[in-house]
């Protein structure tokens, strides 16, 4: 897998996430298309880390999804936490990028209602 000049990997082998700053914005980029339950509890952890490690000059959070087009019930745990600590951070947080099939999972999880979905 490449990782473009700006994306960090949260671990050496096997990312779930790469970061980078774009302005002021964090930009988290899941990198699985399938998120197993398996790869959601280490989805769930780098995403923790990702937060912890944030530029607190970055005010603004967007998780690019455009990869993904399966995720198991313990994936969108994951991205429950996500919005938990943005929200009590104050952090304005949008998802980036859905592919058709995962914007219809997200509706019907209930996630549009959360989240501010960028195309």
């Amino acid at each position: 897998m490449s990782i473009g000049p700006m994306m960090t990997a949260m671990r050496p082998t096997d990312p779930t996430i790469l970061v980078r700053r774009d302005a002021t914005t964090y930009v988290l980029k899941v990198v699985p298309s399938v998120v197993d339950s398996d790869l959601a509890t280490v989805l769930r952890n780098d995403i923790e880390q990702a937060m912890k490690r944030r530029p607190k000059e970055l005010v603004d959070v967007v998780l690019e999804v455009g990869a993904v087009t399966a995720m198991c019930s313990s994936g969108f745990e994951a991205l429950l936490l996500l919005y938990r600590l943005c929200k009590d951070g104050s952090l304005p947080l949008k998802l980036r990028g859905p592919k058709p099939e995962y914007h219809q999972l997200l509706q019907r999880m209930g996630f549009t209602r959360l989240f501010a979905i960028e195309p």
